[in-house]
């Protein structure tokens, strides 16, 4: 995250960095389009709160949130008909150096299946276990949620912007690091007014 007076500022807590690209809110979340999506539809959904992890997040709450997520993930296959979401949960802040985003965000993705991208020694998953993933390490989730098919494994068997770099090798993109313009791009806000109309007429 950058640094101010020596001091981490997270912009998921910033409310013009979430607003400029608001699709809409849930309890506990925002949905915003991807500062630089990676293909139509590539959202992120934020915690409200600063957690390092969905992991971190009350169980009753998670229960509302898979259900708003199935919710949206239906009206998302209108683009493509396999949507994925997928977690780098931390356990601890990054301490590397290197510029990341230590706040709690799902990537929800319309896209092809990724499954065969994923490291061999992965296991099975569900969503409700996110907790429980967190108590043994900083975790990596994946969930195909319209065939609900979900795999969890220790995040550092994947490497640094993982879910951006096999949806760019799958779509033949090029440009896909984030770490090259901080900023928030026009195509996000652009995406962010196309998502809220196309939930508006579903």
């Amino acid at each position: 995250m950058k640094q101010k007076n020596g001091f981490s500022i997270c912009p998921f807590c910033s409310p013009s960095a979430i607003y400029s690209r608001l699709v809409c809110q849930w309890d506990g979340v925002y949905v915003v389009s991807d500062a630089h999506p990676i293909t139509f539809g590539h959202l992120l959904v934020v915690s409200k709160a600063h957690y390092l992890s969905f992991g971190a997040m009350d169980i009753m709450v998670l229960s509302r949130l898979r259900q708003k997520i199935v919710e949206i993930s239906k009206i998302l296959t209108k683009i493509r008909p396999k949507v994925i979401l997928f977690e780098h949960g931390n356990q601890t802040e990054n301490k590397s150096g290197k510029p990341s985003i230590d706040h709690a965000h799902f990537h929800l993705i319309p896209i092809v299946d990724l499954q065969l991208h994923l490291p061999a020694s992965k296991r099975n998953a569900t969503f409700l276990d996110l907790p429980s993933y967190i108590t043994e390490c900083s975790y990596y989730f994946y969930w195909d949620v319209v065939d609900d098919i979900a795999y969890w494994g220790n995040a550092t068997e994947v490497e640094s912007q993982f879910i951006r770099k096999i949806v760019a090798s799958e779509s033949g993109l090029v440009d896909w690091n984030w770490r090259n313009d901080c900023s928030i791009n026009n195509c996000a806000k652009t995406q962010s007014r196309k998502i809220k109309s196309l939930l508006k007429r579903n």
